[in-house]
């Protein structure tokens, strides 16, 4: 095996079957993580590549709320992790529904209940 190269980051972590257990924000749910061998776990999962509005506001509430309706608990998932969230506590994933196929991510964004993420000082846009 080769030596890792420092800094360097998988580009998805793992890929995992999670179930709803609710929806903290417009770009956050609580899920549990199906890690095999009749092993589940609890986390906060934070769909990657987006940025919902404050839940504090009236345009988060309604992304929120959009949101719970799009997956209310129990609905499956899979999960592609890609790292854990800046803030801890989280990790960050590319979400998909498993009942219709749809990456979470350009559904809040197509219905305007999320735009894209912009990251660093250049102001570039996360592809999906």
């Amino acid at each position: 095996m080769g030596k890792p190269i420092p800094g360097a980051v998988p580009a998805v972590f793992f890929t995992r079957r999670a179930y709803v257990v609710e929806v903290i924000d417009g770009d956050t749910v609580s899920v549990d993580v199906d890690c095999g061998f009749h092993t589940r776990v609890r986390m906060s999962c934070r769909v990657a590549k987006i940025d919902a509005p404050e839940k504090n506001t009236i345009a988060g509430k309604a992304a929120k709320l959009f949101l719970t309706g799009m997956l209310p608990a129990g609905t499956e998932l899979v999960v592609d992790s890609i790292t854990i969230d800046k803030y801890g506590g989280r990790f960050d994933a590319v979400v998909w529904k498993v009942s219709t196929g749809e990456n979470v991510a350009e559904v809040l964004m197509k219905t305007g209940n999320a735009k894209p993420w912009v990251m660093g000082k250049e102001k570039k846009p996360y592809a999906l």
